[in-house]
């Protein structure tokens, strides 16, 4: 299969592939030794205490081992990352060839790749060595150690894998790591094919392009010598949340790309989990309503009652802003009571780091976060999550509320707000307490504010509440004018 990546989001067929597949299957329920995984992987998964698949574990399998483009779709805390890595392992321990899954950053790279660790044989001895890039680990010291499996971010799989600042690629010549890569799993997809990502993907998949033609090239020459065929690449996309309402969203630059790629969805889709259970509380007007300048001393209060009046097990307390997770952090600490630490890119990486291994270790008791936190961090022990300023946009609402209630377990949301957002709270709450897909509520990651603010009575409130909350509910639901049409 060759692709590239042209206007802004699409991915182009050249090539139909080379295994028709079907559009897209639900979730449905299996055992783990009925989906064709290795005995070693299935043995691997049982000690770590997964008795059965979760249901888009069951749909993924059977794809991803023949070798089909896959687009995983499922609620966060629905086990994808293992929905990809345990098939993933099984066709590497039986292959020679190399796979690299790409993460935003190098937390969850580091995540991914203790995952894959975790799965070991008898003696503990990983099955297949899983590497995250870091700045003191290169591809060369990891290859040479016999690793078939590297998690990094895209520019660092750029770099190292494609050497593309050394401008070999424009040679035609492909790096022998380059040329050894069969499977490449995009985690995240929906972040990694937007904003600063899609740059480094697109580049990445023009280069998977040029090897894909030097292969074929020397496939050509092989079959005179009946030399067996390269393997085609297999390409994976995971997500929680892939808006498909727009033309230029990552959801529909998938379908264009891959248009026979096997789609497999979880039953929440784009749902915050069944067992999850929310709480929802207006908060007194504030004299400064911007993000940067909350205070944290009345905001703190409000947190801090709302952790206390559901004490047991750990929080995450998500805020807007970096500057505000500082102080809201300093301050909830200063109220006593609660071990605290903040979580945001104005904290060294070394010890937010540092930070999220006292927390996994149960060792403290609430993390404050931006939205850095709201994406693929798995902390299975988090009972809690308040909202101290409300998410900006549905995805990042479905990522926040995605770190508790995780593979069944109960969990709570209190989601703090100010009349500023009282009839966008309305309507995702009726969403929400409907059971109705919260992608109604939003597109193409389009933030709240400005969508009430198109569609809305007012920016700043109303003198009717309840007819504001449903305007903004029906505006909602049809979405921008350039994507009614297409949902």
């Amino acid at each position: 299969m060759r692709c590239v990546l042209a206007a802004p989001l699409r991915l182009v067929r050249l090539q139909t592939p080379l295994r028709p597949c079907a559009a897209s299957v639900r979730a449905s329920s299996q055992h783990f030794t009925s989906l064709g995984l290795s005995d070693a992987v299935v043995t691997a998964l049982r000690k770590l205490g997964f008795a059965e698949p979760t249901p888009i574990q069951a749909l993924a399998a059977p794809p991803l081992l023949a070798g089909a483009h896959v687009v995983i779709a499922a609620e966060t805390g629905s086990g994808k990352t293992f929905a990809y890595l345990a098939p993933l392992i099984s066709r590497l321990m039986a292959s020679q060839g190399s796979a690299a899954v790409l993460c935003p950053n190098g937390m969850l790279a580091l995540q991914v790749a203790e995952a894959a660790n975790s799965l070991t044989d008898s003696a503990g001895v990983p099955l297949l060595r899983a590497v995250a890039l870091t700045p003191d680990l290169t591809l060369r010291a990891a290859t040479a150690a016999g690793t078939p499996l590297v998690v990094c971010t895209p520019a660092r799989l750029l770099e190292e894998v494609f050497e593309f600042s050394s401008g070999r690629w424009r040679t035609h010549a492909s790096p022998p790591a380059a040329a050894a890569l069969r499977t490449l799993v995009v985690d995240e997809a929906d972040m990694l094919l937007s904003g600063g990502f899609e740059a480094p993907m697109k580049r990445l998949v023009q280069l998977l392009d040029r090897a894909e033609q030097a292969e074929q090239a020397e496939e050509a020459e092989q079959a005179e010598a009946s030399a067996p065929p390269p393997s085609s690449r297999q390409f994976v996309f995971a997500a929680a949340t892939v808006h498909s309402s727009g033309r230029r969203t990552p959801g529909e630059a998938l379908r264009l790309g891959f248009p026979d790629a096997v789609w497999v969805e979880g039953p929440r889709l784009h749902r915050s989990a069944a067992q999850l259970v929310h709480a929802w509380t207006q908060l007194p007007d504030s004299r400064e309503v911007e993000v940067e300048v909350e205070d944290e001393d009345e905001l703190g209060l409000a947190v801090a009652s709302a952790l206390h009046a559901h004490a047991g097990g750990q929080a995450m307390v998500f805020v807007n802003s970096a500057a505000l997770a500082l102080r809201l952090a300093a301050h909830l600490g200063e109220l006593g009571g609660l071990s605290v630490q903040p979580y945001c890119a104005e904290v060294p990486s070394s010890e937010r780091a540092a930070s999220l291994a006292v927390f996994r270790a149960g060792q403290l008791s609430v993390l404050v976060c931006t939205d850095a936190a709201a994406r693929g961090l798995d902390v299975p022990a988090v009972a809690h999550v308040v909202q101290a300023q409300f998410a900006l946009s549905a995805v990042d609402f479905l990522h926040r509320v995605g770190r508790t209630a995780r593979a069944g377990a109960p969990g709570r949301v209190t989601s703090l707000f100010r009349a500023q957002a009282a009839a966008l709270v309305a309507a995702v709450r009726q969403a929400v307490e409907r059971g109705e897909r919260v992608e109604d509520a939003f597109s193409r990651k389009r933030s709240f504010r400005k969508k009430f603010k198109k569609f809305g009575e007012s920016r700043r409130g109303v003198s009717d509440p309840e007819k504001a909350a449903r305007s903004a509910a029906a505006a909602l639901k049809r979405g921008p004018p350039r994507a009614r049409g297409l949902q």
